[in-house]
């Protein structure tokens, strides 16, 4: 109990309403966000579908001679599909049914988050972390995503709000699972909460080396274990080993490493911030200096009855730093890719809030002295109500922007969702001989997955899904091909396989075996439109044709028809062919 002479404590926030808000902001992000990676499909979607459904697309990430992908990530996130399987939920509901999942996940975690931040920082940073985080639109697809780097933000949100609350043990538990299971250039977002454990205040050398070999036996000898068992090979492996190995250009790929998969400037991350969180991503990076100011002016350091290490500026400072040197190494790595900064979005929303917190201070200070009163008395404070106005203002343009964003995301390209869904329930109609298959060309890296191809179709002898086929493209790169049959698929090494992103022509059909069409016409396309004699239109949905749409309509929605007249669209369709009936 404080004395009279100590000023109260600051309540923290209410975590079950902001587990509400938050659970609304994710379950919307599950039902609208489109699928922004084609890795999410292809390297954990697709393998998710082979150990749930036994059929699916194998990259040569996933043959046994390469073995970069470890199945112990997969059937994490196969335990939701199993549950909806037993739940009776048809594929497509188990796909949402699994983005639902993830997001109630992110949603708790996100509270965690916000929680100990306003119990170390201060509530009034904890209000507008927790605001930063709902409205981002970077989190709107990020959280619910089927991907490592979505799986590295869960393990900080998680991490950080255990180091924020003292309790380094689980701080550390959380990272290791992030970067033995997860991505391992997660590392820089933990070193400076494994240095403070060190610690003897903490938990000091002997404490921080038990963790770290529980979580080596945890993260990475027991997925070692169980990817043995599930490739095949005579000696044990160690995927994130074989990972890395690559990407650094010792292991494969003809010494390029991930450099082979594209590579860009170091505003590339830049502009995508300013995308996924516009104000807090600007307000994000001077939280150093923001930090320094209030260090340097006493009177500015006005919580009270806030314990932990978020309670100092030096604190701060210690927490926010991951951010910075994280951000520093992707921006100089070659290959980008906009996912890799996922994991520092939870730290973006941080630092912004601090820059803002600090600069309310600094008003709230000199209102203060400019009236005759005590800058640092709390009832100052609270009677200086313009600083709460800013804030909200603050926040409600951030969040107008942030929800603008989204709504691009979904109105332009939702299109591959929607008319893959409306296969999977309208296929089923079909007399459908069983050597069709549903046919992608240049759109290939937007197939949603195996989870929205049709089963049990009329004319096909068992139960097997409608099978996904490639046509030729413009497109130069190694395309997936279909595992083997389960459970020898896991085990067999394909044919056709290269680590050197080398076109295969093995993989692509021709179009006779197409029964259905899934493809965008654009009117500046090099490669050639669907014969109508041959195909019938079944259903259409616009889609953005982004080299035609000027900045900022592309990037951002505006109602009421304002967006539509100034973006050009292209018609995404589903085609069939035409001597294929649909029942009426």
């Amino acid at each position: 109990m404080p004395t009279s002479a100590e000023p109260p404590a600051e309540p923290a926030l209410g975590a079950q309403a902001v587990f509400s808000l938050l659970l609304v902001a994710r379950l919307a992000g599950a039902l609208l966000a489109p699928i922004m990676d084609c890795d999410e499909t292809f390297n954990y979607m697709e393998p998710v579908h082979y150990v749930t459904h036994g059929s699916g697309m194998q990259t040569w990430e996933y043959s046994p001679q390469f073995a970069l992908r470890s199945y112990a990530f997969v059937e994490l996130y196969a335990l939701p599909v199993r549950l909806a399987k037993a739940m009776g939920m048809d594929k497509v509901q188990t796909f949402y049914f699994l983005r639902a999942c993830l997001g109630t996940c992110s949603a708790g975690c996100e509270a965690l988050f916000c929680d100990a931040v306003a119990r170390s920082a201060g509530r009034r940073i904890g209000i507008l972390v927790c605001c930063f985080l709902i409205f981002a639109s970077g989190m709107f697809h990020a959280a619910v995503a089927v991907l490592p780097s979505t799986t590295c933000m869960y393990a900080v949100l998680l991490g950080f709000a255990a180091w924020l609350r003292g309790h380094h043990s689980a701080g550390m538990f959380c990272g290791s699972f992030a970067v033995l299971l997860g991505m391992a250039v997660a590392v820089p977002m933990f070193v400076p909460m494994g240095v403070d454990a060190l610690r003897p205040q903490n938990l000091g050398p002997t404490r921080v080396f038990g963790v770290a070999v529980a979580s080596l036996l945890a993260f990475a000898l027991i997925p070692t274990m169980l990817d043995w068992h599930y490739y095949g090979t005579e000696r044990p492996l160690w995927t994130m080993g074989n990972h890395l190995l690559y990407n650094f250009g010792i292991g494969g790929g003809g010494g390029a490493g991930a450099d082979l998969y594209g590579t860009e400037s170091w505003t590339f991350y830049f502009k995508n911030l300013a995308l996924n969180f516009n104000i807090v991503a600007i307000l994000a990076l001077p939280a150093l200096f923001s930090i320094i100011v209030v260090a340097a002016f006493p009177s500015l350091q006005h919580r009270q009855g806030l314990t932990g290490l978020g309670a100092t500026p030096v604190g701060l400072l210690v927490v926010l730093s991951p951010m910075y040197i994280t951000l520093a190494m992707f921006t100089k790595m070659a290959h980008k890719e906009e996912r890799f900064l996922t994991m520092l979005y939870p730290l973006i929303c941080l630092a912004g809030a601090v820059t803002v917190d600090a600069a309310l201070s600094i008003l709230e200070c000199s209102a203060a002295r400019f009236f005759g009163s005590d800058p640092a008395s709390p009832r100052a404070r609270r009677r200086w109500w313009p600083s709460a106005a800013l804030a909200a203002l603050l926040v409600a343009a951030t969040s107008t922007l942030s929800a603008s964003r989204s709504a691009a995301l979904h109105f332009h390209f939702r299109a591959p969702l929607r008319l893959f869904e409306r296969l999977y329930y309208e296929a089923a109609a079909v007399e459908h001989p069983q050597q069709y298959g549903v046919c992608l060309g240049k759109e290939w890296y937007r197939f949603p997955s195996s989870f929205f191809l049709p089963e049990g179709l009329k004319g096909v002898d068992d139960a097997a899904a409608l099978p996904l086929l490639w046509l030729n493209s413009s497109f130069d790169g190694q395309l997936p091909r279909p595992f083997g049959p389960w459970p020898r698929g896991l085990s067999d090494v394909p044919p056709h396989m290269n680590d050197m992103n080398q076109r295969e022509p093995s993989r692509y059909s021709k179009e006779e075996d197409c029964g259905f069409l899934i493809d965008l016409e654009l009117d500046n396309q090099a490669e050639a439109k669907p014969n109508p004699e041959s195909w019938a239109v079944l259903h259409c949905e616009p889609f953005l044709d982004a080299e035609h749409s000027p900045l900022p309509w592309r990037a951002f929605y505006v109602p009421f028809g304002i967006s539509n007249k100034r973006n050009a669209f292209g018609r995404y369709c589903l085609w069939q062919r035409r001597h294929v009936s649909v029942s009426q």
